[in-house]
């Protein structure tokens, strides 16, 4: 990949190996059958329906770290080919919690994993009532059956898709592939929090052009209880991460982020938009960051968990 054009703005190349993709499926297929064990059985123990949709939601943020992991070893860099992936492996991890689920409520005697023996046993789980509701305060009980089971069922089928997708999409937006040497960029430095009054739009302006005049007007602020000190109106609140493929260093990224700043009354904060995300600088445009900000503390960060 070339980084010749700082104006340019680095994507995900869209490639992928059918091998690569071969060995994703299989690898999450394998992946999420455990899960869906482990999650079935799990399921039916849970004595409050709320504390089993919470147990759904961490299976689904599960599947997507999972996800994320398998796409970048398989060096797979098609977004949505991977977030399609999401799908099937979502319904496997029911297909299985489906079968240790009803192999837990038969006391264990009954395992059924084949789909036709599996949807008879759903189905007479259906009718007479599987999904028991106990209550936090008494001691009373609820089963549930007939639609409200294929309700709760379909409910904690789609909060998986959602969940795994929603997770999976939040992390890799993050991952860097450099085409050069066909390898990962796992880490990254950020520079700030900044304080300064030059608007975001001319930092942009000024990054973009190689000028870096905008650092001679910036302070780093001090973070106060765990909450940065907030600045006076007017001036703004920012982070730049600079990343660097540390196996060939041709690909360089630069991002500004997380631009705050008071209201016009001067109450509170709201943020701006990311105002450069991934653009990709020459080497000497990143000697020239680099030098801009050596007196200021660089933090660490790892792109691929």
């Amino acid at each position: 990949m070339s980084s010749t054009n700082p104006s340019s703005t680095y994507k995900l190349s869209g490639k992928f190996d059918p091998k690569s993709l071969l060995l994703l499926l299989t690898a999450s297929s394998t992946i999420s059958a455990i899960l869906g064990i482990i999650y079935g059985i799990a399921l039916y123990y849970m004595p409050y329906q709320k504390y089993a949709m919470s147990l759904t939601i961490a299976v689904g943020i599960a599947l997507g770290l999972a996800t994320l992991y398998l796409a970048s070893f398989t060096q797979i860099r098609n977004r949505m080919i991977v977030t399609l992936s999401i799908i099937p492996a979502s319904l496997i991890t029911f297909y299985f919690a489906s079968v240790s689920n009803t192999f837990a409520l038969s006391d264990y005697q009954t395992l059924s994993i084949l789909p036709h023996d599996l949807f008879n046993e759903m189905k007479y789980y259906v009718e007479n009532g599987a999904w028991v509701i106990q209550s936090k305060h008494t001691d009373s009980k609820t089963e549930g059956k007939g639609a409200y089971l294929i309700f709760v069922w379909s409910g904690e089928l789609i909060t998986l898709i959602i969940t795994g997708i929603i997770m999976f999409r939040m992390l890799f937006q993050n991952v860097v592939y450099c085409e050069h040497c066909k390898a990962w960029v796992k880490k990254a430095y950020e520079y700030g929090p900044f304080i300064t009054s030059t608007p975001p739009a001319t930092i942009k302006q000024q990054i973009e052009s190689g000028d870096y005049s905008f650092t001679n007007d910036l302070t780093l602020a001090e973070e106060i209880l765990g909450d940065i000190e907030k600045p006076e109106n007017n001036q703004y609140i920012f982070n730049i991460d600079i990343k660097q493929c540390d196996t060939c260093s041709n690909l360089h990224l630069l991002k500004m982020k997380s631009f705050k700043r008071y209201d016009p009354d001067g109450q509170a904060f709201f943020n701006t938009k990311t105002h450069i995300k991934n653009n990709i600088i020459t080497a000497d445009q990143l000697d020239n960051v680099l030098e801009a900000f050596n007196e200021f503390k660089a933090t660490p960060i790892n792109l691929i968990l």
